[in-house]
């Protein structure tokens, strides 16, 4: 079983691995928030070469699915990091629909990282 550190680092190397030419991947980074005129801590935060775009993962290593009212949060405070490009929560578990439904009105990506054998 993954510590939930162990999937932090999972996430990092799985965006290194996409092609995307990433100038700095940065686990645990302080992203400023505008709503709280504060900077806060965000699991993993991807700077693009070539361009302006910061990529965010907040990750999530739960025992059930995700459901609405967790996603909704961070949903809230990727809103108020007007700094972030790209918004992505990553979750161990999965998610409930209308969690998903919720990241998707906000525009954040939902994605689940499954043990075992791909599901066709």
């Amino acid at each position: 079983m993954l510590s939930a550190n162990d999937i932090h680092h999972v996430v990092g190397l799985l965006y290194a691995a996409t092609g995307n030419p990433a100038k700095v991947i940065t686990l645990g980074e302080k992203v400023w928030d505008a709503a709280s005129r504060t900077k806060r801590d965000v699991d993993v935060v991807i700077l693009t070469a070539g361009s302006a775009a910061i990529i965010a993962a907040e990750v999530k290593h739960e025992q059930r699915r995700l459901d609405v009212a967790l996603v909704e949060g961070l949903c809230l405070k990727f809103i108020d990091m007007p700094s972030i490009t790209d918004r992505n929560i990553v979750s161990s578990s999965g998610f409930t629909k209308p969690a998903v439904a919720n990241a998707r009105k906000h525009a954040v990506r939902c994605l689940t990282l499954r043990r075992g054998p791909l599901r066709h």
